[in-house]
């Protein structure tokens, strides 16, 4: 509530009906309503454009600019990430102007250091999830029909072809007798995250009558549209040299979904499958990768970028990658413009293949390091342990600012001395007695003896206090 309240930028009506249920409606609303005259320490939880830099007009994106008034603000914290190996120059630019930049991982303070950003600027504060709420143990597998399955390749027969209401995934399928292994890869569409390689990997590794299927749910990115199925199908037939008839008959089964899910409905498809896979070229953080080790399930994905924060080989599989390639849009209208020239990971499909093999074909052993990889995010990702972290970060801060309010204070009494001794006692208002001089020291100290007291009450005159 508090953060609400302090929120350095207008309070965005979409992402208030979003996040919060409607019966807490009229108290975020008089958060809303409520003005602080204070000074404040803005945390900017926006894209680099947003933030202010001196002689330029920021963006008009929503929520910008960030902070809304320099004039109120004491400090300037960016908080944000970026995916691949360096940033654009101009992004740099917008962090430098801020006072200093947290950062999710190691990985990214490693390459906004190499894109010119001050290391002593860059705080690492990592992320957190709610294992209370991601917890295998408190949910039930998800109906299949709420996902909006489409069959992307794969024979269109067996009992987990047409996916019907009846969860038919959970049953055997009649040529094997094996329940099928359901692999999921979640996340938003775009070629960063690794899309054609897990095609590639996954009909590289499976036959069409393996009891394996793989469901990629997807959120529509920019134009990339809702036709993800038949992207799969149409990229599938070139790897192998066949029409979209011959996709849907010889490869293994693959599921595609553009439907919007709440977080109870992500909660309970992570409680529905066997392992996550996303060979991603490069992440900030790696949000599923998290969630789906809180849910206790084995998770492959590339050995690069911000999942190497949380993840090892001994509570997951990380994916080996063939080195780093320069980021080209090939013609795609809907490639993100900011990543073009730089540099991300190469997943290996090779490698791919074989962790796939791997996991299907040792079930336990997958098992065993999912529920070791939720033990670990309990013990060093849980809100309970972020928030000691943010806590420490705003003593520091209010720390930093009282130091740099006293440093003007300082500034200003050394100018007011310096001109009295250069111009002597005649100015051109009259008299500037060595005793007036004294005087508004006086005021001035006794002013800062009241801030004093307010800080020692936890007040500090800053928007932003203790936690």
């Amino acid at each position: 509530m508090l953060a609400h309240r302090q929120h350095p930028q207008q309070v965005a009506d979409e992402w208030v009906n979003l996040l919060f249920p409607a019966q807490k409606e009229t108290q975020l609303q008089r958060l809303a309503d409520m003005h602080d005259t204070r000074k404040t320490i803005a945390v900017c939880h926006n894209w680099f454009d947003c933030w202010r830099r001196a002689g330029e007009m920021p963006s008009n994106m929503p929520g910008c600019p960030c902070p809304l008034s320099l004039n109120r603000t004491a400090y300037t914290v960016a908080r944000t990430m970026f995916e691949t190996a360096g940033l654009p120059a101009h992004l740099a630019d917008h962090v430098k102007a801020m006072d200093e930049v947290w950062v999710p991982t190691q990985f990214n303070k490693e390459t906004f250091t190499a894109a010119g950003v001050d290391p002593a600027k860059i705080r690492v504060v990592p992320e957190a999830i709610d294992t209370g709420l991601w917890d295998p143990a408190r949910h039930r597998a998800v109906s299949l029909s709420s996902l909006g399955l489409v069959q992307a390749t794969g024979p269109a027969s067996g009992p987990n072809a047409t996916l019907p209401a009846a969860n038919p995934l959970r049953g055997k399928l009649p040529a094997t007798g094996r329940k099928p292994y359901v692999f999921l890869a979640v996340f938003k569409w775009e070629a960063r995250k690794g899309w054609k390689e897990l095609v590639a990997g996954f009909t590289a590794a499976f036959k069409p009558s393996e009891p394996v299927v793989l469901w990629i749910l997807a959120r529509p990115f920019m134009q990339s549209g809702t036709d993800f199925d038949r992207k799969v199908r149409s990229y599938a037939a070139s790897l192998h040299n066949l029409d979209d008839a011959q996709a849907t008959s010889s490869l293994p089964r693959i599921y595609t979904s553009a439907r919007r899910l709440s977080e109870e409905d992500y909660v309970r498809v992570y409680r529905s499958v066997d392992a996550l896979v996303i060979p991603t070229h490069g992440e900030g953080w790696g949000r599923p990768q998290l969630e789906a080790m809180a849910m206790g399930l084995p998770v492959i994905t590339t050995n690069w970028s911000g999942p190497t924060a949380f993840m090892n080989d001994r509570i997951a599989y990380p994916l080996a990658i063939d080195g780093l390639s320069e980021v080209r849009s090939d013609g795609d209208p809907n490639f993100f413009q900011a990543f073009i020239g730089q540099q991300w990971a190469q997943p290996s499909v090779k490698h791919l293949t074989q962790l796939l093999l791997h996991v299907y074909n040792n079930p336990d052993e997958a098992a065993a390091k999912g529920a070791a990889a939720r033990t670990h995010i309990q013990r060093h990702y849980t809100p309970h342990i972020l928030a000691r972290i943010i806590a420490a970060e705003v003593q520091r801060l209010q720390g930093v600012v009282r130091q740099r309010q006293h440093q003007r204070q300082r500034s200003r009494f050394g100018s007011l001395l310096g001109m009295h001794s250069m111009q002597g006692v005649a100015t051109k208002h009259g008299v500037f007695s060595k005793l007036g001089v004294v005087q508004q020291r006086g005021e001035a100290e006794h002013r800062h003896h009241h801030h004093q007291q307010q800080s020692d009450q936890g007040g500090l005159g800053l928007g932003l206090r203790p936690v």
